[in-house]
């Protein structure tokens, strides 16, 4: 099963991200902020990360750079 970290300040829209990527049976959870993201990502080891660009904290750039520096990362982004 593919592993999807979605990252997403607007709850609404993570929500609609969340149901229709259950719906095809991925493996997904939801962060609100680019630093929740990088310290989910440290265990659940997503496959794919979404990424919102402007958020709290950390933008989705930014995270997204964190996220490939990670001890065994392979995750698309």
């Amino acid at each position: 099963m593919l592993k999807i970290l979605v990252a997403e300040d607007d709850h609404i829209l993570a929500g609609y991200y969340e149901m229709l990527l259950s719906q095809w049976n991925f493996e997904t959870v939801v962060e609100h902020t680019g630093t929740d993201a990088i310290h989910r990502a440290a265990t659940f080891r997503p496959d794919v990360a979404l990424l919102g660009v402007v958020m709290p904290a950390m933008g989705g750039v930014e995270a997204g750079i964190k996220l490939q520096q990670l001890p065994d990362a392979s995750c698309a982004i």
